[in-house]
This record gives C-alpha cells, structure tokens and sequence, in this order.
C-alpha cells in the first residue's frame, strides 16, 4: 500500500493511479430528443426515470431549454446534492437538468467503480468540506470543482471486478435491509391493531358490542361502556411555548425542553434534548409538566403521544405538543392509548386544519369523544396490551439493530473495495 497523497482517500495499493476525476471521465451536453422522461441522480445513488421511482411529487421546471440528453451508464453528478450522495450511474436514456454534470469514461474506466468511489468521497464530508453556498446543508460541487478533485484508479479490469463485486454484495444486503424494513412494518401494523382491540374492547372477547359515534367516526366498542369527551376528564388542556433561552449552553439545567421529533413511538427519547434555563423554565408555569401528563403532537406530524414520568422531569415543551393532565391520574395510560387508536387518528385528521402544515387546536383535542370503562377493565386491558407491546418493541429493536449493522456492512464494504483495502480479483 501507499499513500495516495489525498487526505480522504488515505492508502491505496501501490499499482493504482491517483488522477484528477477529468482524467478518467469526460463532461459531456448532449442535445434531449423531444419528449424524453425526467432523469433524476437521488440521494441514494440511483439515477433513473422518475416515473421509476415514484409519478407524483416533483417540481416540474418551467423552462426545459437548458435540459440534456443522459444514456444509459452515463456518470452523474448532482451539482446540489452531491455532498448528500446524489452521484451514480444512469440505467434510462432520457433528459435531465443542467444541475447534473453527465460524464462518460475515457480509456475503458468503469462507471460504476467512480460513482462508488465519489459517493465515498462525499460520505466522508470531503464534498461538503469544498462548499461555498452559505445555505446550511447545500453545496455547489459542479464539474470545474468536482473535475479536478483528485481520484483512486485502478486498471480497468480490477475497477469491473471491484463494482461487480459491490453490486453483487450491495444488492444483497439491499435484499435483506428491505425484508426487516417490511418486517418493521408489520409489526407496526400488529402493534395498531393491538391498540385497537385493547381500547374498544378490553380484551373481553366474548362480550356484546355496540356502535358509538366519536364525533363523526363510527366505531364499536363493549356495550355496558361509557362515553366522555376528553375535556371532562381533564382539569387542564394547554401546550407549550418556545423561551428565548433555549440550547444545548442550559444543558446543566437539567431542564429539558421537548418537540415533536421526541416523541417517538409512544415514547419520550432521551435523543436529541435541547435544554432551558431555570429562569426561563419558571416563567413558563403554565406549560410546566407534571407526571402522568400525557403529550400529544398538534401541529405536524399529528397524534405522536408520550407519557410524562417522574424520571423525566423537570420538563418542558414547545408549541406544537399539548399537555392533557387527568383529574384521575390512574386514567393516564387508557386515554393515551386511546389517542393512539385508530379512531382516534381519524378524528384528528378530521378536526385538523391544513395550512403549510396540519394542525389541531386544543378545544378540537377537548371535544374528542373516548370510551370510557371502569379502573378494574382500564388496569387490566393496559397491563395485557403492555405486554403485548412490548414483545413487538423487542423484535422491532433486534430488526431496527440488524439494519444499522447492514448499513454499517454496506459502508465498510464499499469503503474497503474502491480504496483498495480488499482485493476482490477473482472473487465471484
């Protein structure tokens, strides 16, 4: 091995090249033929057709004047998006924007070797680190930029060995990424219905039934249970404000100050805390949390809840997250999963209204209608749907591990092969 001489590739092995990129590859603007697809280069290194991908969703441009023609096993460079991994092969002919610099390989050069290798050089921050653009998180990495950055060669029949090899290794790991990531939803389709079953019917199976109306959805739940609208089991109703002081300088405050993006799975994470200070956390004494409030998402991402416990605490919270507290604590659990059900999620959709982002206002939450049964049903329906739950949390755990370890493989391999760290010659 040596040392190629480039701080984000490190060592390479001693017969291969380094090179500025406009060595290996070519620009090239080609005129589009006349009612060509839009070629996309996405952020995880596909570049292909939209209409592959998805056919609703994109920002149709006004002007395709300045569009080009992209083939099949062209290289493209997003000049935005590179820092974000928006570089690989074409698999479509079609027309792109002037925004992807389309090269083609001189002397036999792989494609698909550069497109790894480059996408390499942008995970590692190396793309990002050439930024101008004072936006945060953007780049301008265009050909006379990207064209001179210095690159690994190696002779063209190891750079084919190397990308078969990553695409071979790559598309299996894809495979096995995709199947947890079907089995994760599954068990968040599992985890709903357990939801549902618990909170209508108290896992009392045999009982009858009767239809109810929850502010316009119709549902069933166990005939000799109440209904009550949220506010009256309430004795506060509020969310939170945004302090001035607010940032990770209050961290010794041991105040925590929550947003939506917490919550996650009806859960509060300790991921990702911001903080306050004390003076800022007591001029907010209304939003002040307690335990056993439970939080609800009303702006954005609608309907995320958590329960606040004693551990947790002091806390806060912004605007976006409403606060129920009980008049009966013990109720805590049975209406936060209730607001986790799936009628409940029809109501707010329905309540909600849509601006730039959806939004549900408090008297709205008040006004939901929920079952009602007694301690005894409430206590015994939590603890068998806990338990439910959490042995789907567990295999959701082991799968969501499993993937970042995929992840972690995926990047190792890539990094290893198109650096040299491994030679994959002959291996098939």
């Amino acid at each position: 091995m040596k040392d190629s001489g480039v701080s984000w590739l490190g060592e390479i092995p001693e017969h291969w090249s380094v090179v500025p990129l406009k060595t290996a590859f070519t620009r090239v603007k080609r005129k589009p033929i006349e009612g060509a697809g839009i070629v996309t280069a996405f952020r995880d290194g596909e570049v292909t057709l939209r209409s592959n991908r998805r056919s609703e969703g994109y920002t149709e441009a006004d002007d395709y004047s300045g569009y080009q023609r992209i083939l099949p096993n062209d290289l493209a460079i997003h000049a935005m998006d590179a820092f974000a991994g928006a570089i690989g092969v074409s698999d479509s002919d079609g027309m792109c924007s002037p925004v992807l610099s389309v090269c083609v390989a001189n002397y036999g050069n792989d494609p698909r070797f550069m497109g790894y290798q480059i996408r390499l050089m942008a995970k590692r921050g190396w793309i990002e680190s050439l930024s101008r653009s004072v936006r945060e998180r953007t780049s301008e990495f265009r050909w006379a930029e990207a064209g001179k950055q210095k690159v690994a060669l190696p002779p063209a029949d190891e750079q084919k060995s190397i990308a078969d090899f990553l695409d071979r290794e790559l598309r299996l790991i894809t495979e096995l990424t995709d199947s947890q990531v079907r089995f994760l939803e599954l068990i968040k389709e599992r985890r709903q219905r357990e939801i549902d079953l618990a909170v209508t019917t108290g896992y009392q199976y045999s009982s009858e039934m009767k239809a109810v109306n929850l502010n316009g959805i119709r549902s069933e739940i166990l005939s000799h249970w109440t209904v009550r609208k949220l506010k009256s089991l309430s004795s506060q109703i509020s969310k939170g404000t945004t302090p001035s002081t607010l940032g990770a300088a209050y961290e010794s405050s041991g105040i925590r100050f929550i947003r939506g993006e917490d919550l996650v799975d009806g859960k509060l994470t300790d991921e990702g805390s911001v903080f306050i200070s004390h003076e800022a956390h007591e001029t907010m004494s209304r939003s002040q949390l307690a335990d056993q409030d439970i939080l609800y998402v009303i702006a954005g991402t609608l309907g995320k809840t958590a329960l606040v416990q004693s551990h947790h605490l002091p806390l806060n919270t912004n605007q976006a997250i409403c606060f129920i507290r009980l008049k009966n604590r013990w109720m805590a659990e049975w209406v936060k999963f209730w607001l986790e059900s799936s009628p409940a999620k029809n109501i707010s959709s329905m309540l909600a209204v849509t601006a730039a982002q959806p939004n549900l206002s408090m008297e709205s939450l008040g006004s939901f209608v929920l079952p009602v049964p007694s301690r005894s049903e409430q206590e015994a329906a939590v603890k068998y749907l806990k338990q439910n739950l959490e042995k789907l949390d567990l295999l959701a755990g082991k799968a969501k591990t499993l993937i970042r370890e995929l992840e972690g493989r995926r990047s190792a391999l890539v990094s290893a092969a198109v650096t040299g760290k491994i030679d994959v010659r002959g291996k098939s």
